[in-house]
């Protein structure tokens, strides 16, 4: 029997962010060519709850979203709950993914037990622009899988009391010497800022300065293909229509 792949996906209030994940997922490239048993386990904390298309294994938050308030610790704390997984990794729904990805994470993991995509891209549609970060060190949640054997040292992290719990987790897993890698430049997945619904963890990319203005979105298109670039042109355009005009 094939190993299980396990998703996490922490969502809620984001009902287009969350459909476009799904696309994304349904069209992984390693699910067309292998029997890869799936268990995509969803924690939704908003209301109304979120509607999901593919047979997710669906929870409820159990600390439902306030606005100020950050519910992702307990989101992820309910969700290790339900692994039962080989091979674990944080989707999150507001990101994009290649559809390589998986397949490819898969493959690292082959080599390592934990795997990640440093030096993170992000691009948010409301600027527009794009950006680099300068994690070299450690890969943010939403890029990294690790094998079910470090699933404990997830929930460590989790409980650690650190925001960052994912740069937690890289640090734990350096202390224990455990093997890594820790790949950029594949563009395998590209944190996406500004879609509409409910804001992540404040921090890098959740603001809307220190981005290079991408004027005809060229860039998009460069980092996330064609098809997928016309979805948040679309919805950058959506957005742009609600903001109100300057009079005077």
């Amino acid at each position: 029997m094939n190993p299980i792949i396990t998703l996490i996906t922490p969502t809620g209030g984001r009902p287009e962010a969350f459909a476009q994940c799904e696309y994304y997922i349904k069209n992984q490239t390693v699910f067309g060519a292998s029997m890869f048993p799936l268990q995509w386990i969803v924690i939704d904390d908003c209301t109304p709850p979120t509607k999901c298309n593919l047979g997710q294994e669906y929870h409820r938050g159990t600390k439902l979203w306030e606005p100020g308030v950050n519910t992702q610790r307990y989101n992820m704390d309910q969700a290790i709950s339900f692994v039962k997984g080989d091979y674990i990794f944080i989707i999150e729904d507001d990101d994009y993914y290649a559809p390589t990805y998986l397949g490819t994470m898969l493959k690292l993991l082959k080599v390592a037990p934990v795997v990640g995509e440093g030096v993170a891209k992000y691009y948010n549609i409301r600027v527009p622009g794009h950006k680099v970060l300068n994690n070299y060190k450690n890969s943010s949640l939403c890029q990294t899988g690790i094998t079910k054997e470090y699933v404990p040292l997830l929930y460590q992290a989790v409980h650690s009391g650190e925001l960052y719990f994912d740069v937690k987790f890289w640090d734990m897993v350096k202390e224990r010497k455990i093997p890594t890698l820790l790949m950029w430049n594949l563009d395998l997945c590209i944190g996406i800022k500004g879609m509409p619904g409910r804001v992540g963890i404040s921090g890098h990319g959740h603001e809307d300065k220190g981005y290079y203005f991408d004027s005809n979105f060229s860039k998009l298109k460069t980092l996330v293909g064609s098809q997928a670039a016309q979805f948040y042109i679309g919805v950058a355009d959506a957005i742009n229509r609600q903001r109100p005009k300057n009079i005077g």
